[in-house]
Order: structure tokens, then sequence, then C-alpha cells
């Protein structure tokens, strides 16, 4: 005797099918653009740190002013203040990143009008500062901002797919071993 689930009979696949029938296509959703912050926010609008990530961004010598825009960029992204001082690589962290380190390279210090040099900003996020030019130029270049600095980011991820390719190839051709030989006397 043999017994059939319902779900795969004739019968049960046009029911489940049925269900499934798509009747109208939904209409495309257009969002207005989200707005862009072009510098530092107000200091008269400051804002909570937590005490854990406002030690920890102050034990790596950020300023109050940047801990505010850190704060506020971390928010606006909905990702924690950690995580973006972190290595994660989730894309909502990265955009955050990209995001803070735009506006930190661009904002300036209210007490003294210095704006930051890239090698300031790694030592805060624990980076290098060539990974922070990287992304404050592709940041400029995702959101059609004016260039503020001559890195070019499309012949460096040219490099980058060119090097990603010889690597391929080099371990294609590393991974073809030659066959053992064996002596005569093993057959």
């Amino acid at each position: 005797m043999q017994l059939f689930a319902y779900s795969h009979t004739e019968a049960g696949i046009r029911k489940r099918a049925s269900q499934f029938a798509v009747q109208d296509k939904p209409k495309a959703v257009v969002r207005p653009p989200k707005p862009i912050l072009v510098g530092p926010p107000p200091l008269s609008n400051v804002i909570e740190l937590s005490p854990e990530s406002n030690e920890a961004m102050a034990q790596r010598g950020m300023p109050r002013w940047a801990r505010e825009i850190t704060m506020a960029v971390a928010l606006e992204h909905n990702v924690a203040v950690s995580d973006m001082m972190g290595s994660g690589r989730y894309r909502n962290m990265v955009l955050a990143r990209r995001e803070a380190w735009y506006l930190l390279k661009t904002g300036s210090s209210p007490i003294n009008g210095m704006v930051p040099s890239y090698m300031q900003i790694a030592e805060w996020f624990g980076r290098e500062h060539t990974g922070i030019l990287h992304n404050v130029a592709r940041y400029v270049q995702e959101n059609g901002l004016p260039l503020i600095t001559r890195y070019d980011i499309t012949s460096a991820m040219a490099r980058k797919r060119k090097r990603a390719r010889c690597q391929k190839r080099s371990r294609a051709k590393s991974s073809i071993a030659p066959p053992e030989r064996t002596s005569t006397w093993e057959r």
C-alpha cells in the first residue's frame, strides 16, 4: 500500500498554486532621498553618549565634537557605536562608518577650527589611514558629493579587481599537482 502526502497530489498542487497566485503586482514605493549631513551637529544639541562607548572613544583620543558626530551617525543608521568602532563588515555598519569618516574629515573642530587628518581619524577608529581615505572617497563617489581628495576611487577599484583575478589564477595553477611517480618495484 502506498501513501502520498496531500500536498504532492494533483489536487494539492492546484490548491497550493492558487494560494500563491499573484492577483495584482504591488506598486513600487518611491521614497524621498535621505538628506546628507554636511557638517558637524551644533554643540548646543549635545547628544548623550553611553558611558561605555564614550569611554572607549575617549581612550582612543577622540575629542568631544568627534564623539558627537560619531554618535549622531550611529543613531541615524541604527548601529551601536561599538559596532562602528569595531571591525564588523555588515552593510549598515560600513555605511555608517563611511558617513562618520566623511563628516569628521569635512567638519572641523569648533575649538580651533582644525580639520582632522586621515591619520588622526584612523587612530580614533583603530584603522589604517589608507582605509579611511578609500572609504571617504567611496562615500563621496556614491553620494555625488564634491571631491575632498585627489584619490581616484575608480582606478583603485580596478587595481583591486585585477589583483583578485591574478590571485585567483595563481591559486588555480598551484592546486593542480603533478601525479606522484612510483618506482617500478611498487607497481
